[in-house]
């Protein structure tokens, strides 16, 4: 596992994440098989540094199983970064995301609306599912 160098990922909407070093990638052969992105803070959750959040957790198909492994490195992170806990979202619909999350060790805490203004797509207010894992007691 490496952290993400500017020139891994050309989207804009990366850029600035990959800048602050909390872009992961995980390589198979040489070649990505799939990335995380840790953040301090997320504008869904209260600001109260016990966490650290679970962004564009993505898995290239031939690296399927890839995801827990990519969870694992987040949740270690977060412990040493002295957090004890580990905390994303996904759609409030997504059924088998939510389920996965589950698997995962992950328990839900609630659905909540975006705010208009942090909308980055084109759907209207869309409900999101809080998950976190407790990673100490």
């Amino acid at each position: 596992m490496r952290r993400a160098a500017r020139d891994d990922l050309p989207a804009v909407l990366l850029e600035p994440a990959v800048s602050a070093g909390h872009v992961w990638l995980a390589e198979r052969g040489g070649e990505a098989a799939g990335t995380v992105t840790l953040t301090p803070v997320d504008v869904l959750w209260p600001d109260d540094g016990t966490a650290l959040y679970v962004h564009r957790l993505a898995v290239r198909r031939r690296a399927a199983g890839l995801g827990v492994a990519l969870l694992a490195h987040a949740a270690a992170t977060a412990t040493a970064a002295g957090c004890d806990r580990l905390r994303l979202d996904c759609m409030a619909d997504n059924a088998v995301l939510r389920a996965y999350y589950v698997r995962t060790g992950f328990r839900h805490v609630g659905d909540v609306e975006v705010p208009r203004a942090a909308i980055r797509w084109s759907v209207a207010a869309p409900v999101v599912s809080l998950f976190e894992r407790v990673l100490r007691s």
